[in-house]
């Protein structure tokens, strides 16, 4: 799984373990780049893509579309590329 945080979301690895990253996790982390801010998440998977809000507005939908899923990831990998490796 690839998931790119904001600089400023950034969680501590050493009181929340769950979401370490790695070969052991399965899981690659970037930083956005500092000018970029969100606090909603979203995840492709397939034909859909699943959108979570944060807490302070609690909730969630997921579109079912090729097309949407597939615009989604061409901007996800976007935003990778510039985004910095977590270490």
């Amino acid at each position: 799984m690839r998931a790119i945080w904001p600089k400023l979301k950034k969680v501590n690895f050493k009181t929340h373990p769950y979401l370490g990253h790695g070969k052991d996790f399965l899981r690659e982390i970037r930083i956005a780049p500092n000018n970029i801010d969100f606090s909603m998440g979203y995840w492709i998977y397939n034909n859909k893509v699943s959108f979570i809000s944060s807490r302070k507005e609690s909730f969630g939908f997921i579109i079912e579309s090729t097309e949407l899923a597939h615009m989604m990831l061409a901007q996800f990998n976007i935003l990778w590329e510039t985004s910095a490796k977590l270490h």
